[in-house]
């Protein structure tokens, strides 16, 4: 499946309305290309089954948002009900 990469300008539309989950991520982060395989793979089909819409953020391309939603470190994925926000983060042991 095809996850869509969100621009600044349609960012708040896309998570307006229900339940999104965004994957923050850059080309160069291993890590994010890991996670990001595991999320198009596995979790997409089940999230957007249950009727969670899953996006991207290149933070490259759109450092606006990832400081808009306080991104320091990557992966960062974001949930989002009905355009309000919670983050979850990797926490290393």
């Amino acid at each position: 499946m095809d996850i869509i990469n969100l621009a600044e300008g349609a960012f708040d539309n896309a998570v307006a309305q229900g339940v999104s989950l965004v994957d923050f991520w850059a080309t160069w982060c291993g890590p994010c290309k890991k996670m990001g395989a595991i999320l198009e793979n596995q979790i997409a089909p089940k999230m957007e089954e249950a009727g969670v819409k899953v996006f991207k953020v290149n933070i490259e391309d759109e450092p606006g948002l990832a400081a808009r939603f306080e991104v320091l470190s990557i992966p960062t994925l974001v949930v989002f009900k009905d355009g309000g926000w919670r983050v979850c983060r990797n926490r290393r042991m």
